[in-house]
């Protein structure tokens, strides 16, 4: 969102880039949501960001501050949730609806089960969730290192608005 000369003259100065990341957006009247499964969202926010720090590796000292961050949006939330029988979680993926935007936060998906499908249909049962509420416009952030992440949000009708990185 910086103007072309001052991004030049930060690499001139020798400003190193640190994790690119690429904004996308996809109308949902076009995204492939006619086989998606309708999932009614998880409620038990505990229980939600459990399985995202556990399918994310991130550091579970941050629950207390995500479930209070959670819990507090205003727009109408829904929490996805894949998991194995004994309550193993395999995917998990946050969609928050705000008119006619659903924002698709914090997608994860286990290392051993990557690649199998799981992100793409719990990510389809979010946006047909969200499009059964009215949005009309989904949207996301990723890393844009992950091109596995990216070229699923694509079969989803996701396109690049624009890139940011941080200095």
């Amino acid at each position: 969102l910086s103007p072309p000369v001052l991004r030049e003259m930060l690499t001139g100065e020798k400003w190193s880039s640190l994790d690119e990341t690429i904004v996308m957006a996809a109308p949902l009247d076009r995204a492939a949501l006619s086989h998606a499964v309708d999932q009614v969202p998880l409620q038990d926010v505990g229980r939600w960001v459990d399985a995202w720090l556990a399918l994310s590796s991130a550091d579970t000292a941050r629950k207390p501050g995500m479930v209070e961050v959670i819990s507090a949006i205003k727009a109408e939330s829904g929490l996805f949730l894949v998991e194995e029988p004994r309550e193993y979680p395999v995917s998990a993926v946050r969609c928050v609806r705000d008119g006619d935007l659903a924002g698709i936060f914090e997608m994860a998906t286990g290392p051993a089960r990557r690649r199998q499908g799981y992100a793409a249909a719990l990510l389809g049962s979010a946006l047909k969730w969200a499009a059964s509420r009215g949005a009309g416009t989904a949207w996301l952030q990723v890393v844009s290192e992950n091109e596995p992440a990216i070229a699923l949000y694509r079969r989803f009708g996701f396109f690049e608005l624009y890139r940011y990185d941080y200095r």
